[in-house]
């Protein structure tokens, strides 16, 4: 083999085939080495080359917005001394009264008395109340059955 460097070109001689570093001049005189360089094969595994690599970057990009994105919404601030429980803040108030009274204060604070609803619910208010007594938002108007002070039945 034969090999030659010229400024801007490299010449490359072996048995009748000629590389030349222009684009516009032919890559090789042999046609078996055309034969070989546009055979169907190379089309064939171009087109997994970048069917691979489209499906890399979708893997990646899902994987990232899993990582980094919040499984859960963010959690409300609560004012000091409420507590976080299901997407809603709860205050265990020491102040004294009847259910009224218990009602009004809890709307100046812009609340209302709690409501169980769920399972969850009732064994929140379990753990986290002391040995006083707490007034709860259920209520049982004259001849009506009993409601939550949000106005969903009472489910026994």
């Amino acid at each position: 083999m034969k090999t030659s460097f010229t400024e801007g070109k490299c010449d490359e001689e072996q048995g009748g085939a000629s590389l030349h570093n222009s684009s516009s001049q032919l890559l090789t005189q042999d046609p078996r080495a055309q034969a070989r360089i546009w055979s169907p094969f190379t089309g064939a595994f171009a087109a997994i080359l970048c069917v691979s690599l489209v499906a890399v970057v979708v893997v990646a990009v899902v994987a990232f917005k899993l990582l980094f994105s919040p499984a859960d919404p963010p959690a409300p601030t609560c004012p000091e001394d409420w507590i976080h429980f299901g997407g809603k803040c709860y205050l265990f108030s020491k102040a004294e009264g009847d259910w009224a009274t218990g009602q009004k204060n809890c709307s100046s604070l812009g609340a209302s008395l709690v409501g169980i609803h769920t399972q969850a619910d009732l064994e929140f208010l379990m753990q986290n109340k002391s040995s006083s007594s707490y007034w709860i938002g259920l209520r049982k108007e004259p001849g009506q059955p009993w409601k939550w002070v949000d106005g969903t039945a009472f489910n026994s």
